[in-house]
Parts: C-alpha cells; structure tokens; sequence
C-alpha cells in the first residue's frame, strides 16, 4: 500500500496510519486522509507498526459500522524520559485532521 513497515521518519509530516498491531484502518479512510494531504499541500506519510497499537483499534471492536482511521505524530523514543517529536509533523497532524473534519464532501 505504498509504505514500508517501522519506517515513518521524524520531520516528515503527519502519519496516516494504515495498521499497527491493533487495528487495520480502513482503506477509504486511509486514501481520503492521503488525498486530503496531498491536496492541502500538508506534509504526511503512511504508516505501518509492527508493534503497539492506539485507541483507534476500539473503534473497530465497537462494532457500530464507524471506518476506522488515526493520524499520529511519528516518534522516537516513545514512552520513555526522551521520547522524541518534530514540531513540525505535530502541526501537520492539526492541519491535516482540521482539514478531513471540515472538507464538505464527507
């Protein structure tokens, strides 16, 4: 799907996930969250974890019908005293989520 696991890299933009260990997202999720970005001009690349997980994954368990999706901000380091962040990814994920909840089409 146009991404190689563990290999989200820092300062490059948001990270539409596409699975973790938790949750597979849902293809139209992924792709809409993909042309929003691409159309908005907002940084962002595809996510694959081998481990871990998010909340995203209890949508998905909820069993209401709701297409399950996650942007996260790529990391280094994560649960720890020197976990890690690009400033610049963290407002790729506000533009690109203010962006997906405002576009009129969905």
């Amino acid at each position: 799907p146009g991404a190689s696991p563990m290999a989200c890299a820092l300062g490059k933009g948001a990270a539409i996930k596409i699975k973790d260990a938790s949750v597979i997202c849902h293809e139209e999720v992924v792709k809409t969250l993909d042309a929003i970005a691409k159309e908005n001009k907002i940084p962002a690349q595809k996510e694959i974890l081998l481990y871990g997980g998010t909340d995203t994954s209890v949508l998905q368990a909820a069993g209401i019908g709701a297409y399950a999706g996650c942007i996260s901000i790529p990391s280094r380091y994560i649960h720890s005293g020197v976990e890690m962040i690009d400033l610049r990814d963290v407002d790729a994920c506000t533009d690109l989520a203010t962006a997906f909840a405002l576009d009129p089409t969905l």
